[in-house]
């Protein structure tokens, strides 16, 4: 227990600055949380799924049901309450599905790398303490069941690869396709996640279990069918973004495709990852996204520094379960660059669906660097300045609301 207890702290730790966050930021004074809300009450008073049209109030009506269904118990036990009190209790219950993304960050990557606990240490610190992942955690919206299917995805790749069996339990490849189904019905953006994770799943096992691995797939694939179908019979578009892009392109396309387009939306994008709260216009001070900035550029170079060290070990397990992490991350940030080609959406909480995958390749970018008398103590610096910028944060949320 002894070993676990920094994680537990943290995670206190991650709730606490998240329920101060949800107190803190006024009533729909969060990115589409309006919508999120008027989708919830939807399926509650009506039993359905809300529909996409030009005169309705509500640009979520699109998004897959799944945390709209799941956050219905909560929604009926405040029913009679305030519209304050039910916003916060939304988004306390947003808080509690997010925690898990803490847990199993630390989770996969000590799986992961047994050997390395504080890279999963950094790592999960770079999760529970990020300030936009907070902020994101404590607000209502389906970022909360997407990051934490998204984490769920990551510890479900690293079990594949680092498994001690060749077989898979029945439980095992249960739980799986469900993973898979869940993820499919909560957010389009987790759709590549999906498709990797069927691939790995069928991959990693012997030929003569592939058949019955498929079988345990189709009832996935006709929950996915069914959610396709309805949208092509509704708006006569599978994924609905053609129906979004009609209806508010003149609004938010932007052509940033130019060099200096593209420098800048990465620049927001990254910026939009740590923290920038409302819709962009709480920042904090510059120099926090210099440190930054200089943390992502070391990072990178020292996970290709480690890439190269460790190259004869490509083909190993999992060195193989850290190249289908990166590429689960690459198909996110892809994703998020074609929607904006659309919608200019250079916010970096799209991104969090493979958070702890970002935070480990920086942890152990970061550490490669360092020699171990050093490590440690780089570490707590972090920790510090993260807490810093997280009281920071606080204070301009309760500024400007």
């Amino acid at each position: 227990m002894w070993k676990h207890s920094f994680i537990v702290i943290l995670t206190c730790l991650f709730f606490l600055f998240g329920v101060g966050f949800a107190i803190q930021t006024s009533t729909f004074n969060a990115p589409d949380e309006r919508g999120h809300y008027l989708y919830v009450q939807y399926v509650h008073e009506t039993g359905l799924l809300p529909v996409l049209s030009a005169d309705s109030p509500n640009k979520e009506a699109h998004q897959p049901p799944l945390y709209y269904w799941l956050s219905q118990p909560v929604f009926s036990l405040t029913q009679h309450w305030s519209e304050r009190a039910q916003v916060l209790a939304l988004r306390f219950w947003s808080l509690i599905l997010s925690s898990g993304v803490v847990l199993l960050t630390y989770a996969a990557i000590r799986r992961l790398l047994p050997t390395r606990r504080l890279l999963a240490y950094l790592a999960t610190v770079f999760v529970a303490l990020n300030p936009q992942f907070l902020f994101m955690s404590s607000v209502i919206n389906n970022d909360a069941l997407t990051n934490l299917l998204g984490a769920a995805w990551v510890f479900a790749i690293v079990f594949l690869f680092t498994r001690q069996s060749v077989l898979l339990k029945k439980s095992t490849n249960v739980w799986m396709v469900l993973l898979a189904a869940a993820m499919f019905l909560t957010k389009a953006s987790l759709w590549p996640l999906v498709a990797l994770l069927g691939l790995v799943h069928f991959f990693r096992v012997p030929i003569s279990e592939r058949k019955r691995v498929a079988l345990y797939w189709i009832p996935a694939l006709l929950i996915m069918l069914w959610w396709l179908t309805r949208n092509t019979l509704i708006y006569g578009d599978p994924t609905v973004h053609q129906v979004q892009h009609d209806l508010w392109y003149a609004e938010q396309h932007r052509n940033f495709l130019s060099p200096s387009g593209v420098w800048q939306w990465l620049v927001t994008l990254v910026e939009s990852f740590w923290a920038r709260f409302a819709y962009f216009n709480i920042a904090l001070p510059g120099i926090f996204y210099l440190f930054i900035k200089l943390g992502l550029m070391m990072g990178a170079i020292g996970f290709l520094r480690y890439t190269f060290q460790h190259w004869s070990e490509k083909w190993q397990p999992r060195m193989q379960a850290i190249w289908i992490l990166c590429l689960g991350a690459l198909s996110v940030f892809v994703g998020v660059f074609w929607y904006s080609l659309s919608f200019y959406q250079p916010q970096g909480r799209y991104l969090f669906a493979v958070l702890p995958v970002f935070s480990a390749l920086l942890s152990l970018g970061l550490l490669v660097w360092l020699p171990k008398k050093l490590q440690w103590l780089v570490f707590a610096l972090i920790v510090v300045a993260l807490v810093l910028a997280d009281v920071k944060s606080y204070a301009l949320l309760s500024k400007y609301g």
